[in-house]
């Protein structure tokens, strides 16, 4: 007699979740009693982005592993690293070139896994507005998030023989109203975020030069997941059992995304339903890779040497350091195997 797949099961159970009252729903899919509580800080406010995660709170799938899983929103005011880094947070989502730069400082994290298979940033122009080379936009304005995430523009123009001295640039807010109003001719943005909400302003990808970092060579991964030192000695089971719902809470938000969306919008209101449709359907080729067949959170150590390197030539490292210090993948080692089918 055949069996339900995996991915029928996760989508079943999913949109029953998502047709029944919450509350109920969760009640019910919860074991008699949750242990171990863990702390996970967002880098941003809830959202598609970090679907995995709360698909995985929602349906129980961390209670069921004995985990008790808090998790807390991040921005501007409220850095995941420091969080983590001052263990009022067991792991926080953050940039990879954060944590290499933390590392640098004796900050005593640890990366554990890269959800992500790539950058999430892109920099974008005007059509009208197009270059050639970065060198065409020497002395002009541009804009950029500060504070580590503009580690990838940087390296960018190292490859061209430059520096973000050679540019005008300017703070970016979290609004794209600098950019439309023409403040700056290059604006740093998000493939799950800001060039779905320039299409809605009228600025299909048509309309836009659009730079990534892959084509420079410099793609740093974005929302790894990392840790302290400590915990990875203290608290690996707990981490290794995080790691395995984390994993199930993704597969289950693709498996069914109309159901995981109807999910986030119950569960965070204030979130417009289609906007969280088109960024779910952002993040499944980052989480899955293009072929869907990536495991999660693998962590290429190839790839991760050339990220360190490139900060170092961009000046945003003082050096290289060995990457064991920086990464540590032996709980994803630790996962178990995934079922057939």
């Amino acid at each position: 007699m055949s069996r339900p797949s995996r991915r029928k099961i996760l989508s079943g159970g999913l949109a029953a979740m998502a047709g029944a009252s919450l509350s109920w729903s969760i009640a019910k899919a919860l074991p008699p009693a949750v242990s171990e509580k863990l702390v996970l800080h967002l880098e941003w406010l809830p959202q598609a982005e970090f679907a995995g995660y709360i698909v995985a709170k929602e349906m129980g799938l961390f209670s069921r592993r004995g985990l008790d899983v808090a998790i807390v929103p991040g921005g501007p005011d409220h850095p995941a690293l420091a969080k983590v880094a001052t263990g009022a947070a067991d792991i926080g989502i953050g940039p990879s070139s954060l944590m290499f730069v933390a590392r640098a400082k004796s900050v005593p994290v640890k990366i554990i896994a890269l959800p992500l298979q790539d950058s999430i940033f892109r920099f974008v122009l005007k059509a009208e507005n197009r270059v050639v080379s970065l060198r065409q936009l020497a002395g002009k304005p541009i804009g950029l998030w500060l504070g580590g995430d503009e580690a990838e523009f940087a390296a960018m123009a190292m490859k061209q023989g430059m520096t973000l001295s050679d540019f005008k640039v300017i703070k970016q807010d979290n609004t794209l109203t600098g950019f439309l109003q023409d403040r700056y001719l290059l604006s740093q943005v998000t493939t799950i975020n800001e060039l779905i909400l320039l299409r809605k302003e009228g600025y299909p990808e048509a309309e836009l030069q659009i730079l990534s970092p892959s084509d420079y060579g410099v793609a740093m991964p974005s929302d790894c997941l990392f840790t302290t030192d400590k915990v990875l000695a203290t608290r690996r089971k707990a981490l290794v059992r995080f790691l395995d719902g984390a994993r199930d809470g993704w597969r289950a938000a693709f498996a069914d995304k109309a159901a995981t969306v109807k999910l986030l919008v119950a569960r965070y209101p204030e979130l417009d339903p289609a906007h969280q449709m088109e960024q779910l359907e952002a993040m499944e080729p980052l989480v899955s890779g293009p072929g869907g067949d990536v495991p999660f959170g693998q962590m290429d150590p190839v790839w991760m040497e050339r990220v360190q390197q490139e900060m170092v030539t961009a000046r945003l490292l003082p050096g290289v350091q060995f990457l064991n210090d920086v990464v540590d993948g032996s709980p994803l080692r630790e996962l178990p195997a995934l079922p057939e089918g």
